[in-house]
């Protein structure tokens, strides 16, 4: 069960934010995330169990990221 204290920071730390910008990138394919998965561009970073909830993380740096990016609001 949430507590206020609890609830209220988990909303403020998700949502009371100022973004300055947003980008949208090209598609990634499988054959792609694949590709670069073995070139360990993205990797795979930990696992996890939360309330019965399966998350595994893959993740990329910055660069790979900002190298998908075609339009910026």
């Amino acid at each position: 069960m949430w507590s206020k204290q609890d609830l209220e920071q988990y909303i403020n730390n998700k949502f009371n934010n100022k973004y300055e910008k947003i980008c949208f990138g090209r598609p990634i394919s499988f054959d792609v995330w694949i590709q670069k998965f073995k070139e360990k561009i993205i990797y795979y970073d930990g696992y996890s169990s939360i309330n019965g909830r399966w998350r595994g993380c893959f993740r990329a740096n910055n660069k790979f990221w900002n190298e998908l990016i075609i339009e910026e609001y």
